[in-house]
């Protein structure tokens, strides 16, 4: 899968495979000790300078260039970089390696074979779920698997191919079309139309994704866990990101948010742990500002809902006004 889709990229990946597992025997073995802490922290620096140099490279190059141009300075000559099928899921999924060895959580393996696999099992390369070492280990190494499991993994994959195919990419054409145009020509019944038209192809082609990630693994006799669970049916934005993309949201607390301190240390600091949260989950998905202000207009809407006053006047409100109000937010 990986030759055919990204060649010059596989050296990379079985390179870091050789590189996490002498690193990650190394921290086992050493559990407790400084120099533990040192080796996790120096291959977590690894993996988010790749992942910084094949994802972020060109966005930042492009904005110096900006403001050389600014100060008459000419740009910068610069080659851009390709990125990599499925990097980011990759760098998580190591960090996330060194990490539950660093806390006892995982045992890493005793040949570089199995976590190979690990990184390259290909059905969540493109888009997902995020997997974790210690939820697959087992699995890798002895699983069950008969033809009731294949028909169930084929049947998942169909209905998730369905999903991204007949729905997803057919709402996509519709807003692309809405938003097309000059902004001075687009109404506010094209917009909604655009917005609406958006919000339901991205969940069906992202959880379509999803549902065919399952299904693969499904028929090759691996068991992945849920990635989306209803988030439409959400009546705030925190039951919301409980609900969408769970892989990534559970990775951003369990490695970032619960590290940071989480609401351990007072509403204040709580309150700037799910803002950097946010922000940096907004930048994981994408290298523009774009993505920075998205992430921090949904982290700002979940430090709101903790507010007392918020809290009260959403306990006030009916069901059904709780849930479209918060699709309103998310619509937007």
């Amino acid at each position: 899968f990986y030759l055919w889709g990204a060649p010059t990229f596989l050296p990379v990946i079985l390179g870091l495979g050789v590189l996490d597992f002498a690193v990650a025997r190394y921290i086992h073995a050493r559990r407790g000790l400084p120099s533990a802490r040192r080796a996790l922290i120096a291959v977590v620096v690894v993996h988010l300078a790749i992942l910084a140099y094949f994802k972020y490279a060109n966005f930042f190059v492009g904005q110096l260039n900006d403001v050389r141009d600014v100060f008459g300075y000419t740009a910068w000559q610069w080659t851009k970089v390709i990125l990599p099928i499925g990097v980011s899921f990759l760098t998580f999924e190591e960090i996330s390696f060194m990490v539950d060895v660093y806390r006892g959580d995982a045992v890493p393996p005793k040949t570089p074979r199995d976590y190979w696999l690990f990184l390259m099992l290909f059905p969540h390369s493109i888009a997902g779920p995020i997997f974790r070492w210690k939820d697959l280990e087992g699995q890798l190494r002895q699983r069950s698997w008969s033809m009731a499991m294949f028909a169930e993994g084929t049947s998942r994959f169909c209905w998730g191919l369905g999903k991204k195919l007949l729905i997803g990419d057919a709402l996509a054409i519709v807003a692309n079309q809405a938003f097309a145009g000059p902004s001075d020509q687009l109404t506010p019944a094209v917009a909604w139309i655009g917005a609406l038209a958006y919000t339901i192809h991205i969940y069906f082609d992202f959880s379509g994704y999803s549902d065919m990630a399952i299904g693969l693994g499904k028929m090759a006799g691996f068991t992945f866990k849920e990635n989306f669970r209803d988030p439409y049916t959400s009546q705030s934005i925190t039951e919301f990101w409980t609900r969408w993309h769970i892989s990534l949201s559970t990775w951003f607390r369990d490695y970032l948010y619960i590290p940071l301190g989480g609401n351990r240390h007072g509403e204040g600091r709580t309150r700037r742990n799910i803002l950097i949260v946010f922000a940096l989950s907004g930048f994981w998905h994408g290298a523009s500002w774009t993505f920075l202000a998205w992430g921090l207009y949904h982290g700002g809407w979940v430090m709101l809902e903790r507010g007392a006053a918020v809290s009260a006047l959403r306990a006030r409100l009916p069901r059904i006004a709780r849930h479209l109000a918060t699709m309103v937010i998310v619509v937007f």
